[in-house]
């Protein structure tokens, strides 16, 4: 099953735009450059494991590194905590965990 890379990107904006809902106005273009990446980091890994160029432990890995730089960005932002953050990367992980996991064959989220 081949992951929608725009139908993914959709849910997860849907789902941290909830948990950023005060600070969103400010955040959403950053916010949503960052969970793009998210996705097509998602993409990305998904073409690699087809290819058998990566195994799941990589795959992990490449996933955390999208997740960090995203949470970076974000913390980079006046006013925002590490918990606010780290909430709405974990609404965004949680809708995606699904669709992730059933496309890719194995539980990466």
């Amino acid at each position: 099953m081949a992951i929608n890379k725009s139908a993914l990107l959709k849910q997860m904006v849907k789902a941290a735009k909830v948990v950023l809902e005060d600070s969103w106005p400010d955040l959403k273009e950053v916010a949503i450059a960052e969970l793009r990446g998210i996705a097509e980091g998602v993409k990305t890994i998904e073409k690699l494991r087809l290819q058998g160029k990566i195994s799941q432990r990589q795959a992990k890995l490449l996933l955390r590194m999208k997740r960090n730089t995203a949470q970076i960005v974000l913390l980079s932002f006046k006013g925002m905590g590490l918990i606010v953050v780290e909430n709405a990367l974990n609404a965004a992980f949680k809708v995606a965990r699904d669709t992730v996991n059933t496309g890719l064959g194995f539980r990466l989220i």
